[in-house]
């Protein structure tokens, strides 16, 4: 009886085999291993919606991601054409590659030309789109290229990251631009945006968060100084190749810490926006190493809630925190 099994057994396995053994594949041909690598191996999706305030319809990208078209949330189906490239003022882009939504409904904020930073993170050149005059406008003029643009609750500001690692924002209103901080330095000083190791192990991609008000711009700031650097070639490559490493192969350094050695020194920070002054906010125990979100919480007080761990991470601590005294409580 055993061995009549195993004899099943076996059989049963060899027909499987015969069923799924894969193509041949030439791991040289190109063609052949496309299928298996960056791009062409991602999951399909849909363009992610963005719902407008009245909650009955919602914005999407278009397939030739030239238009950004309302549709009806009952049916799915097609209302208008709310932003085309073909068809705005002022200035114009090639396509939109992604798009933000203001509170209000009344703008969009366009990305175009991402380029990827590390897994979650990328900058581009974002630009301001007025749904009702059909306007469009860079974001920055100082800076083309821009980190995390984040509304302010009312849609009349914006707040972004420049390559110097320094905050900004920009007045809609006034189509003025204020630096936030100064003292963003790369390899040394990141505002606003996480480093490497935020973005790795909490999937943080912004530092920065509005009060409820707009009175407030609150922010994390990353001293790496004493992060070691890693550092890694790069080679021309055949999935996605790089021709400028054709002959002699490059380089990419950032600050890693391996395990056990030093992380960002994280501290956080209030910007008041009236009269653009900055409060250093001291948090309370002194185990802290990580702050891996700042976020308002949706109530009159205007509380902010910020979120501590220690460096082995057994401790969490949720903190409610007033941005304008620095009063914090645990909760």
């Amino acid at each position: 009886m055993t061995r009549h099994l195993i004899t099943l057994a076996a059989a049963s396995l060899m027909t499987i085999s015969a069923v799924a053994a894969p193509k041949a594949i030439n791991v040289s041909n190109f063609a052949d291993m496309a299928p298996y690598v960056h791009p062409n191996n991602g999951s399909k999706s849909v363009a992610k919606p963005y719902f407008m305030p009245d909650g009955q319809s919602y914005l999407q990208l278009s397939a030739d991601s030239k238009r950004i078209v309302r549709h009806d949330i009952r049916n799915g189906a097609e209302a208008e054409t709310v932003m085309d490239v073909t068809n705005t003022r002022e200035a114009k882009i090639p396509a939109i590659e992604s798009f933000q939504l203001s509170p209000d409904g009344s703008k969009l904020l366009l990305a175009t030309g991402i380029e990827p930073i590390y897994r979650r993170s990328s900058r581009a050149s974002h630009y301001i789109y007025e749904i009702r005059t059909r306007i469009l406008t860079p974001l920055s003029e100082s800076h083309p290229v821009q980190r995390c643009p984040v509304f302010s609750p009312d849609g009349r500001m914006v707040a972004f990251v420049a390559p110097d690692n320094n905050i900004y924002l920009k007045k809609l209103d006034y189509g003025t631009e204020v630096a936030v901080t100064t003292d963003g330095a790369v390899d040394r000083i990141i505002n606003g945006v996480p480093d490497w190791v935020y973005e790795e192990e909490f999937s943080a991609t912004c530092s920065m968060a509005w009060s409820p008000d707009c009175l407030t711009l609150c922010y994390l700031k990353y001293n790496e100084t004493e992060v070691p650097a890693y550092s890694f070639p790069l080679y021309e490559g055949s999935c996605d190749p790089m021709k400028q490493y054709a002959l002699y192969p490059g380089q990419f350094t950032y600050k890693y810490p391996v395990a056990g050695q030093p992380n960002s020194v994280v501290t956080l920070h209030s910007y008041d926006i009236d009269n653009r002054k900055t409060k250093d906010i001291t948090l309370p125990g002194s185990d802290i190493e990580y702050i891996p979100s700042i976020s308002y919480a949706h109530d009159p007080a205007g509380r902010l809630m910020v979120t501590t761990l220690d460096r082995s991470q057994t401790r969490m601590e949720l903190l409610a925190v007033n941005p304008r005294s620095g009063v914090s409580k645990s909760l």
